[in-house]
């Protein structure tokens, strides 16, 4: 396989290309979960893959269409009501596991969660609360929890275990409810939901490795492997220089589009153990002190991260600058004026754009 090809069933698998109106839950549902470790970006990131701007996507968040809370690996991922139960059931015990040593560190034991747990529940058992308020009851009610750190542990330990999830979107401040007041009870068993997830995760990530579905999916190598074992079958395979790359061939691949402005962890990255097939390593040194291209906004010409960028909002305008690995095209030009008048629409106020050179 060509590496032309490959970005080319990766762009419309993920849904970049081409760009349709759907549903944000459809999309969320399509992909089995994306990452929303940055709440503006992973409602960019619906926005380019359903034309829809961010007040409605966020509408959608706080009337429960999507769901946000930490699932599969232990960071923050949008989820579809319908799968959220049945993917805690079936790997919320890794998240469990990955996060144990914290808990142990901050002194959170068996004990004091679940006196935490309770205060929660009784709690939001009236209805959502924000995260201040959550805050402000457990450390009255003997749970110290001024610490931040502490506060989004105790939090996600309540989210992996199924107790909590996102609620209302409250400005800036997180809101949570009940996961059984905003998602049905899960009602397949967690191998088969683990198959679920590698049937979908390969038809909208694909092509790709069976380890880049472990390290997406967060499980422990078996569970991996069977889940890979179970939909093997259904899927194309390629084995080209040594690695087994495997896609559903349903998809028709799509060129890529001329830009895409991408936000940080946009899944056309994060979803990958390895990123080479879209990004060049010798490209970390134009990269902020991080090094690592997943954390920052990029810019994707014809499949391939070829810049990054960053916004700041003015009295009423929004400006974005691009810093670009080279001098770029006229092609580029116009595919990121296009991008920069697509992010404006979304954010609902007029951009301008401005493109440098790294180095």
């Amino acid at each position: 396989m060509t590496p032309e090809e490959l970005r080319a069933r990766r762009v419309a698998g993920q849904l970049l290309a081409p760009a349709l109106d759907r549903p944000p839950a459809a999309v969320v549902a399509a992909l089995g979960a994306m990452q929303s470790q940055d709440l503006p970006g992973s409602v960019w990131a619906l926005g380019i893959r359903t034309g829809r701007t961010a007040e409605q996507i966020t509408a959608e968040l706080s009337a429960g269409a999507l769901l946000r809370t930490h699932v599969l690996r232990p960071t923050w991922h949008l989820v579809a009501p319908e799968d959220l139960a049945a993917l805690q059931a079936a790997t919320g015990a890794n998240v469990k596991r990955a996060a144990a040593a914290m808990l142990r560190r901050l002194q959170l034991t068996d004990g004091t969660m679940s006196a935490v747990h309770g205060v929660l529940r009784d709690r939001l058992a009236a209805g959502p609360a924000s995260r201040g308020e959550l805050q402000r009851l457990l450390t009255a009610a003997g749970h110290d929890m001024t610490d931040g750190v502490r506060l989004a542990t105790a939090l996600m330990h309540a989210e992996t275990t199924g107790l909590i999830c996102s609620g209302p979107v409250t400005g800036r401040d997180t809101a949570y409810a009940l996961l059984a007041d905003r998602a049905p009870a899960p009602k397949a068993e967690p191998a088969e939901v683990r198959a679920g997830l590698a049937r979908r995760y390969f038809a909208t990530r694909g092509p790709a490795m069976p380890g880049d579905f472990r390290w997406w999916a967060g499980l422990p190598a078996s569970d991996a492997r069977t889940a890979v074992d179970a939909v093997r079958d259904e899927l194309a395979v390629d084995r080209t220089d040594g690695r087994e790359l495997l896609w559903n061939a349903e998809v028709e691949p799509r060129d890529p589009p001329p830009v895409l402005l991408l936000p940080n962890y946009d899944e056309y990255l994060v979803a990958y153990a390895h990123r080479s097939d879209v990004f060049d390593d010798g490209h970390r040194r134009l990269l902020d002190a991080r090094g690592e291209p997943i954390m920052q906004h990029v810019v994707v010409a014809d499949g391939v991260v070829a810049g990054t960028w960053r916004v700041t909002a003015r009295a009423t305008r929004l400006e974005i600058v691009l810093t670009l690995f080279q001098e770029p095209t006229r092609r580029m030009r116009d595919g990121i004026e296009d991008s920069a008048a697509a992010f404006g629409r979304h954010r609902g106020m007029p951009v301008d754009a401005v493109v440098t050179v790294a180095g």
